[in-house]
C-alpha cells in the first residue's frame, strides 16, 4: 500500500522530474496514476486477508456432552 501511495506522489511531480530524467518524459502520467491506485487497492486488500484470517483462529469451540449409557456426565469442547 505504501509503494502506492509512492507511486501516485510520483505520477504528481512527474512533469518536474521529465526534463530531469528523459526515461519518465516516455511515459504517460496517467499509466503511472493507475499502477499506483492498484497498489494501494492490493495493499488494502492484501491487508484486510491478513486481518480477517487471524480472526479465524480466535473462534470458540463449541461444547458437546459426554454421555454415560443415557445421562450426561460433563460436557467437552468439539474438535473442529
Amino acid at each position: 500500500m505504501v509503494l502506492g501511495i509512492v507511486v501516485i506522489a510520483v505520477n504528481f511531480f512527474m512533469a518536474s522530474l521529465s526534463t530531469k530524467i528523459s526515461f519518465l518524459a516516455k511515459i504517460n502520467p496517467a499509466y503511472v496514476l493507475l499502477v499506483g491506485v492498484a497498489l494501494v487497492v492490493a495493499g488494502f486488500l492484501f491487508s484486510f486477508n491478513l486481518s480477517s484470517s487471524s480472526k479465524k483462529g480466535k473462534q470458540i469451540s463449541e461444547e458437546v456432552p459426554i454421555y454415560h449409557g443415557d445421562h450426561i456426565v460433563g460436557y467437552r469442547k468439539a474438535n473442529k
